[in-house]
Order: structure tokens, then sequence, then C-alpha cells
């Protein structure tokens, strides 16, 4: 969610992996470089609150999840350490809710906060996964990318139905 990036023409969120967070803003970056760049200038500065990627993993209190700022932020391992902290924490709590919560933070307010805007963004799945599709398969974004048609052949619509439903 936080990591999300308003696309100035179509109006959608969409996950930006060059994405910092500093003491509670936001920056988004045209590249990985660029980002590392920004970061270490945070860091010289004394800056520690941190998080960074599509995951915005906090480098505080992560500082060994990853080698360098340019595996932090590559969105492959930022996942995929988001996805292990995660299963940790439901390992510890034996609760999704609770997990999803204690990824953010395990102070109540900040965690039950977050919490309830993941549960909205999934309740609203549906309506993101489509948009995401009327994104990709709009001719004038000259996008050749193939999103997970097996998301959609799953529920009995091949990607074609999709495309001539969105069109």
């Amino acid at each position: 969610q936080e990591s999300g990036k308003k696309h100035s023409i179509h109006g959608m969120y969409i996950p930006w992996p060059w994405t910092v967070n500093v003491g509670g803003q936001g920056y988004y970056f045209k590249n990985k470089q660029e980002a590392v760049q920004f970061i270490q200038k945070k860091i010289a500065a004394g800056k520690e609150n941190i998080d960074v990627g599509c995951m915005q993993i906090n480098l505080r209190h992560h500082i060994h999840a990853f080698a360098n700022l340019e595996e932090a932020l590559e969105p492959a391992n930022n996942i995929h350490y988001a996805a292990k902290f995660l299963r940790e924490k439901y390992k510890k709590l034996k609760n999704w809710s609770k997990a999803i919560a204690h990824y953010h933070s395990s102070t109540n307010i900040h965690g039950s906060n977050y919490q309830r805007a993941v549960f909205k963004i999934a309740n609203n799945i549906d309506h993101h996964r489509f948009l995401l599709k009327k994104y990709l398969y709009n001719t004038k974004n000259h996008i050749t990318m193939n999103l997970d048609d097996f998301a959609y052949e799953a529920r009995g619509m091949s990607t074609m139905q999709l495309s001539k439903k969105i069109d």
C-alpha cells in the first residue's frame, strides 16, 4: 500500500519498486540507482527510519535482511523477504489478522490501522485486478506484457474473453 504510485493517466495505484519512505515522507524514483543514491544521502545525514522497495522494508528494524541497498530494492528480494517476515509473524501469532498488523507494527494502533487498510485492498482485489488487466491490454499503452492468465482461466474466463470484456 505504501509503495503505490498513482498512474497519471489511468488514475490507478500501482506498486512502485523504487519507493523510499523517510520518516513518513514518501519518495518515488525513476530507477534503482536514483533510489540507492537518495538512501545513501539520508543515511549519511543520520536518518534511520527508512522504508524501501515495493514492500517497504524498514532498514532500521531489518538491517541484516539484505547484503546491500541494491539487493533491498530488487523487487524479487524485497517481496521474498516480506513474505518470509509475514510467515514468521503468523507462525508466532497463529492468526493472519494479527500477523498482518504486526508486519507493520506491534504497536496496536499502528498495526490495526495498517491491517484495516490491507483488508480494504484485499476486499477489492477483483476490482484492482480488473483495472490492471484493462491497463495492460489497452493498446494505447503499447504494452506487450501478459499478466497471469491462469488467474482468470481458473475462474473459467480466458484472456481472450477478458480482452473482449474490457474493450
